[in-house]
């Protein structure tokens, strides 16, 4: 969960804390979401900024933890649930958006 509010602090010029929503996947995955209706996301490092909905900002979100956690403590949880989480992202409607700003 820290991993998640830390990236929510510097990609979410909107975020202030707040309650978060727990989701679990038909496909074993999860990830959290921020209350709230959209957010307004920037990666520097990649030069993405757009609205999204807090779901497919907290989907973003989740997706840059899981992966800084896989590099910083390589175990295959981390890196499962990178890819259980892409593979929901592929199908939702925002798709694009969670893409361009993880890439």
């Amino acid at each position: 969960e820290s991993a998640v509010y830390l990236f929510a602090r510097q990609f979410c010029s909107g975020y202030a804390g707040g309650y978060w929503h727990f989701h679990e996947l038909d496909n074993g995955g999860f990830f959290m979401s921020p209350q709230g209706t959209t957010f307004e996301v920037s990666v520097p490092s990649n030069g993405y900024t757009g609205k999204m909905s807090a779901e497919a900002a907290g989907i973003t979100l989740c997706l840059f933890s899981f992966s800084h956690l896989s590099f910083r403590f390589p175990v295959n949880a981390f890196i499962q649930h990178f890819h259980t989480l892409r593979e929901f992202a592929l199908e939702h409607a925002e798709a694009g958006k969670i893409l361009d700003a993880i890439d």
